[in-house]
């Protein structure tokens, strides 16, 4: 890059010739460091900066800017490049017109940021009124043109201007032009022609000898032609070449080599503004032409180019800018940020006005009026008559002040309020891909840019500390781009292969790229240069596979379009899947899945890694799994070069990685090391799998290197040993065959990882009841057959997002205040509640269709209540009525004019109203509540059964029920009792006639916080805690029941609160609602959690004393029974269940819903050796706990636990049946019946 610097110093005591050296001297090495070469240092000595008249060496700057002799001014900071802020954006205006960039050698960003926002705003205007007024002249000139005129544009030799100043023929000029054709068609050269017209005296139009330039341009003229055009008005010219001539004259120019595309000159947006992130030199530009031709366009960091070593990896120009453009304008065009930075530039107009020679002027206009004024009152009263002349004087210096004012305004507008904010608001109506445009937004907010492998960090033109902004750099963009690169050169990248983990990444690239990049894209798949995988996200078990089955089968839609199907999927880092992610994949044509289990708190199944398994389901399809290494085991091998000792090289292969031995050889050895140590421990294949990422990192970008080393390895080490980069669907194709007789398992990978989701409890509730509202709304759409396929999208696609594994920040634990940590905390949950209010608006559309009139209000009225399950059965129904006293309510059965049972109960928004009734499957019943006079409340006094303060607590048969309520409660099929001090003492399954309480922390309705204190730091106390959920000294701490409240007891149900103490927490409570003529119990536990920085957890006992039962959840949406129907050697501590648990004995089924906390603990309550899945029958028998929350991770989960919530769960005793049908009932549970006022 040619630069030039310019220094100046002014006036003043302080000032001299030093300081231009000073400032040469820091231009010069930061010239240095940035790769730029001065060809010329511009200074003005002893120049003020108020103003450009006068800077004779600035204004020789702008004119050589103007000829392109350099690329950039370097100055040592602003204010030497001026201080009149009018005349710095002006300034700045003619080195953009020439297309030079302004840098400051001492300044990354300015002071006074928002002041470079505020020079563009001037030289915007500026830009606006010269635009404004050349739309004038050029409206003059077509009215000028209109009457045959000439309009004052410079006219070839050979035409002149007669008395009418009409454009004619000059006869003399005119026959030298002629001859000036013939010869050149007869073969002269451009310096002949040059000479003809010296020698007949013809001169240039500026009095000066005719040029080559003159010529060239005159023969391509097609004036000569009478073709002379004022905008878009021909006038009528006479000719002086004919047409053939001309063409002939044209035939004989030789064409360029280069065609004018070629030669234009490309803008590199970030130039000057981007650094590398790495070394700190400046980003260059770089480009490279393709065997067939096609141009490739870099931003490089300034030292790589020049040969040194740094680790930023060349990055596509178009997609980079595009990233920053975007990312700009989220950032920088929002009301709020708009109106901050109007404000902003507004104080530094006023805090610049102190030097404004307006304020000057006015002054002393208002001293000259004040004058008058005095004057006037003194000739009033009789004064001298020389007071008139005095007075004439000063009206005259009155006219001369306005007039400088109005001039001086003229040339520094004042900008207000409006005039700021409208021209910012201006950028959001701005083309994006306009070039012009694009420069403008970046000139005006960025100040600078760092550029890293996997992001760019943006600092914008604000006070604010940076970074503002970071930018994830996408690798499917530079995959393509290097891919292609290699292919047409024929260089190594021709071998590169890049493996796309999940499709949402590809779904991502595919909506931002353009038709050609999308070809490009699929025909790099089709020569399997570029892998697809099936797996939409890295998921968690929340996953709602159903919509994930979808999903995968929109992929394999948009694939077959372009000829491709896609059988093979990847996920690496995390330690599972779902078996309902398993049966999406399978449902879509997924053969083949490679994993690569990161076991941080994990493991790999069956016992061992790089091993090859069928994973059939119940229908007997099978995926063929490769359960690999580590997804960075290349990078510890060496494909890619580490600088430094990483964990996985010293867990491998030592310590010893700093010797004198080349990175090759060190690859090779540890290759051969690595092989060695597979054959001793039996394995049996004549092939090595390793992932390899681009730096030994997560989510690294694609790394050309790669490439080089896998063929400078073959080259010396083929003999021994080959390197082949391969794609997902080569790998399959390559060991198919080879892997045809290994093992076949059925059952769950049980993801280690799932318990991280317990650290956001609030808001996996949340997602739940999304979840839940979602199938809700299936099951009316088969009532109403109205499908909204948008808010089932907005639903589906926010879901899986949020079940994407990656839970939040690494830094959550060990800087919790870091504004990125809240910041992707919030943005995660912010899929939970956009799935949520997707969810719900579609609830809203479906109950309208069936007749909801949101008329919450009306005292009478009538109710609709729909099933949504498919079975016959008997629901509770309650709705209620927005007002502040219903006493009394009446409700029929519109159908069968049955007068239902009813019970009212306080609500928080009204009166809840409660009745019992059956319904068919998915039947709609409609009742009629009618409000009525409430009942007359007398006691019957002759009966000992109720003393006068109303303590119903004598044993008798009037009321056989309330005087045992602060001691327990029963139905027909559960008695629950319980005494202060001592807890919950008994569940009886009166059905069975079974004591289904267990004891100590098993004890069920009483919670159980556990706490291992912090003793070696909040990060490395919960590293050795390994694949246990706690510390060896952590400490269990059950409820103590303190009291007992009685909320409700009617006809419908008894609900009661038990007030527990617990540590960790600031209030805990269960209220058990238990219905009367149903077997049935709801509960719920109400926690207010307080903030602690140890390892927590709080947990529900679910365990029921039924030795002989078994145990079953659902895993994405497929039946399993924990510790039995698991892949050997998988996780059996806790899991993810979809909707509960039951319960299945010989004589009944115990369904046990978890409406809001799908995780479940069942290892031991103590710091334990972990005991993988051996799958033997005992192990479904260990005690089960809701694990409501925890904050047992280092990194990437929660540490606060604390706030306000209740978790609600049901327990209801069922005929025994199969796993299927408990299950069913279940999943009816957790969506119960839709009730609304239809009228």
């Amino acid at each position: 890059m040619r630069g030039v610097i310019y220094a100046r110093y002014s006036p003043g005591p302080h000032q001299t010739e030093q300081s231009i050296e000073g400032q040469v001297a820091d231009c010069q090495q930061y010239a240095e460091e940035h790769g730029i070469d001065i060809i010329e240092i511009y200074a003005d000595r002893h120049v003020s900066g108020k103003s450009v008249v006068g800077r004779d060496e600035f204004q020789r700057m702008l004119r050589d800017a103007e000829k392109g002799r350099f690329d950039c001014v370097l100055v040592w900071k602003i204010d030497r490049f001026g201080r009149d802020r009018q005349d710095i954006a002006m300034g700045k205006m003619a080195l953009k017109r020439a297309g030079v960039k302004l840098m400051y050698a001492r300044e990354s960003v300015p002071e006074g940021p928002e002041g470079i926002i505020l020079e563009s705003v001037l030289e915007g205007l500026a830009e606006y009124y010269s635009a404004d007024l050349r739309q004038k002249v050029i409206r003059g000139m077509k009215e000028t043109a209109k009457k045959g005129q000439y309009c004052g544009q410079s006219l070839p030799i050979g035409y002149k201007v007669d008395a009418e100043r009409h454009i004619v023929v000059d006869e003399r000029e005119a026959a030298v032009v002629r001859e000036a054709f013939k010869l050149h068609i007869a073969g002269g050269q451009i310096r002949d022609i040059v000479q003809l017209f010296a020698d007949r005296g013809i001169m240039g139009r500026r009095g000066k000898p005719v040029s080559n330039a003159v010529v060239y341009r005159m023969l391509r003229n097609e004036k000569y032609l009478g073709e002379f055009y004022i905008q878009d008005v021909k006038l009528n010219v006479e000719p002086i070449i004919d047409q053939a001539t001309f063409l002939e004259a044209a035939r004989h120019f030789k064409t360029s080599r280069n065609n004018a595309a070629g030669r234009a000159k490309v803008n590199y947006l970030l130039s000057c503004k981007m650094f590398c992130g790495y070394c700190g030199s400046m980003i260059s530009a770089e480009a490279g032409t393709g065997k067939l031709g096609k141009v490739y366009r870099y931003y490089k960091c300034g030292d790589k180019k020049r040969g040194k070593k740094c680790e930023l990896k060349p990055f596509p120009k178009d997609h980079l800018e595009d990233a920053i453009i975007l990312a700009t304008v989220n950032d920088m065009l929002t009301d709020e940020m708009i109106e901050k930075l109007t404000v902003r530039i507004l104080e530094v107009q006023e805090q610049e006005n102190a030097d404004d020679p307006v304020v000057g002027l006015r002054r002393r206009l208002d001293s000259n009026k004040k004058r008058q004024r005095n004057l006037l009152d003194a000739i009033e009263e009789g004064g001298a008559r020389g007071l008139v002349s005095r007075l004439a004087a000063l009206e005259e210096e009155e006219e001369q002040l306005v007039l400088e004012i109005q001039r001086a305004e003229i040339k520094r507008p004042r900008l207000t309020h409006e005039v700021v904010e409208a021209w910012l608001r201006s950028f959001r109506v701005g083309d994006v891909t306009d070039d012009d445009f694009r420069a403008r937004l970046v000139d005006t907010f960025i100040a600078r840019v760092e550029l890293r492998n996997d992001e760019a960090l943006i600092f914008y033109n604000i006070r604010e500390k940076g970074p503002h902004s970071r930018v994830r750099v996408r690798s499917e963009w530079w995959a393509v781009e290097l891919i292609e690169e290699g292919l047409e050169k024929g260089i190594n990248q021709k071998d590169l292969k890049w493996n796309c983990e999940t499709w949402y990444c590809v779904e991502q690239f595919l909506k931002a790229a353009t038709k050609e990049e999308k070809k490009t894209f699929f025909d790099l798949v089709k020569k399997n240069s570029i892998g697809l995988s099936a797996n939409y996200l890295n998921f968690n078990d929340l996953a709602d596979c159903e919509y994930l089955t979808e999903k995968i089968h929109d992929m394999q839609e948009v694939c077959a379009k372009e000829g491709i199907t896609v059988k093979t999927a990847m996920f690496a880092d995390i330690n599972g899947i779902s078996m309902g992610q398993r049966d999406a994949m399978l449902a879509n044509g997924v053969e083949f899945l490679y994993t690569n289990i990161h076991t941080h708190h994990g493991m790999y199944p069956l016992y061992q890694n790089q091993k090859p398994y069928f994973w059939e389901n119940e229908d007997g399809k099978r995926l063929l799994v490769w359960s690999g290494e580590h997804y960075n085991l290349g990078n510890a091998l060496g494909i890619v070069f580490n600088k430094n000792v990483n964990f996985m090289t010293e867990n491998y292969f030592g310590k010893a990685q700093g010797d004198v031995a080349g990175p090759l050889e060190k690859l090779h050895s540890n290759l051969i090391a690595s092989m060695e140590e597979y054959e001793e421990n039996g394995y049996p294949y004549d092939f090595y799998i390793t992932s390899v990422s681009g730096v030994f990192s997560d989510n690294a970008p694609i790394n050309p290197s790669i490439a080089d080393t896998v063929a400078l390895f073959n080259e010396k080490y083929s003999e021994e040993v080959t390197l082949r980069m391969v794609t997902l669907q080569e790998l399959y194709d390559l060991i198919r065959n080879k892997v045809a007789d290994a093992p076949v398992y059925r059952g769950a990978i049980n993801d280690w990882w799932g318990n991280g989701v317990g650290s956001t409890p609030y808001a996996v509730k949340h997602y739940k009841e999304a979840v839940r509202l979602n199938r809700i709304c299936d099951r009316l759409e088969e009532k109403t057959g109205v499908h909204n396929a948008e808010l089932v999208k907005a639903y589906g696609d926010n879901s899986l997002l949020y079940a994407e594994h990656t839970w939040g920040h690494s830094a959550t634990v060990t800087n919790p205040y870091d504004t990125m940590v809240t910041n992707l905390d919030m943005r995660k949950n912010s899929y939970a509640s956009k799935a949520h209010e997707a969810a719900a608006m579609r609830k809203n559309e479906q109950c309208h269709l069936l007749g909801d009139i949101l008329r919450y209000y009306n005292l009478s009225g009538k109710v609709k209540a729909v099933s949504t399950s498919h079975e016959k059965r008997v629901f509770p129904v309650e709705f209620y009525v927005e007002t502040m006293s219903l006493p009394a309510v009446k409700v029929t059965d519109d159908k069968t004019n049955e007068v239902m049972e009813v019970q009212l109960s306080a609500h928080p928004r009204g009166v809840l109203v409660s009745f019992m009734a059956e319904f068919e499957p998915m039947e709609e019943k409609t009742f009629t509540y009618e409000e009525q006079p409430a009942s007359a409340q007398t006691l019957f006094t002759r009966t000992a059964w109720v003393g006068a303060e109303r303590v119903r607590d004598i044993i008798n048969t009037y009321d056989t029920e309330s005087y045992k309520l602060p001691y327990g409660m029963e139905n027909d099929s559960f008695k629950i009792s319980w005494k202060v001090g001592e807890g919950i003492t008994s569940f009886y399954n009166k059905k069975a006639e079974v004591e289904m309480c267990k004891p100590g922390l098993e004890t069920f309705f009483t919670p159980v916080y556990e706490c291992t204190k912090i003793r070696k730091g909040v990060y490395e106390e919960r590293r050795l805690i390994g694949r246990n959920i706690r510390g060896l000294h952590a400490e269990q701490y059950q409820g103590d029941l303190k009291d007992v409240r009685i909320l409700d007891h009617g006809p419908v149900f008894t609900k009661v609160e038990l007030v527990f103490d617990l540590e960790g927490t600031y209030y805990s409570s269960v209220i058990i609602k238990m219905y009367n003529k149903l077997p049935k119990i709801e509960f719920s536990y109400h926690i207010a959690k307080t903030l602690s920085e140890d390892i927590e957890s709080v947990f529900m006992p679910l365990a029921l004393n039924l030795p002989d039962a078994e145990v079953s959840i659902q895993n994405g949406g497929v039946a399993m029974r924990p510790g039995i129907d698991q892949l050997p050697g998988t996780n059996m501590e806790y899991y993810l269940a979809d909707e509960g648990l039951i319960y299945r004995t010989k004589d009944q089924t115990i369904l046990v819903n978890t409406f809001d906390t799908p995780l479940l603990y069942m290892g031991a309550m103590e710091f334990h050796p972990i005991l993988l899945c051996d799958n033997r029958e005992e192990n479904n028998k260990r005690p089960v706990y809701s694990w409501i929350m925890n904050n047992t991770w280092e990194t990437n989960f929660k540490m606060d636990l604390s706030g306000f919530s209740e978790f609600r769960y049901g327990v209801e005793i069922v005929d025994n049946g199969s796993v299927k049908e408990g299950m069913e009932r279940l999943s009816d549970n957790d969506k119960g019946v839709v009730t609304f006022i239809c009228g």
